[in-house]
């Protein structure tokens, strides 16, 4: 083999070489930037979580509640404990000002039945299924100012 040869056999291995990293790089961003797209369609909960805080994935079970966990806003974290103040009714007797300084001003209030409530948005739920549900802790205040209810709901 003469030195000519040599030398287009070595810019072919450069160029093999080349394309390798370069497919290898534009592989890997895709995959990156399709993850939480694929996650949806391919029912992959833990990419959806891994890439976006705001979605919880599956069940994340019940925590007490941790004032600075609360004030970060992750979903997992949100949701785990709204279901655990909820359940435990710590929040029955508080005082509307009481209550928005533990959980927060992020809170959007209406009426019904004459009872002033406050809802805040734990977060994105996905469970594995079709769709992610978003996950709401509801507060019941009466006409005095005090909690006289929470409970956890979900829109689909």
């Amino acid at each position: 083999m003469n030195s000519e040869q040599k030398s287009e056999r070595r810019r072919t291995r450069l160029r093999m070489v080349f394309w390798g990293i370069a497919f290898a790089v534009v592989g890997a961003t895709l995959f990156c930037f399709m993850c939480p797209i694929l996650g949806f369609f391919l029912h992959v909960p833990n990419l959806n979580s891994f890439f976006d805080p705001s979605i919880a994935a599956l069940d994340p079970g019940v925590k007490p509640f941790d004032q600075a966990r609360w004030d970060r806003g992750h979903a997992t974290d949100r949701i785990a404990m709204g279901r655990c103040i909820a359940g435990d009714r710590s929040l029955i007797g508080m005082t509307r000002e009481e209550l928005v300084a533990k959980l927060g001003s992020d809170a959007y209030e209406n009426e019904y039945e004459g009872k002033q409530q406050l809802t805040w948005k734990l977060g994105q739920l996905d469970d594995g299924g079709l769709f992610i549900r978003n996950m709401h802790l509801l507060v019941k205040i009466d006409k005095s100012g005090t909690v006289v209810d929470a409970d956890i709901y979900s829109t689909d």
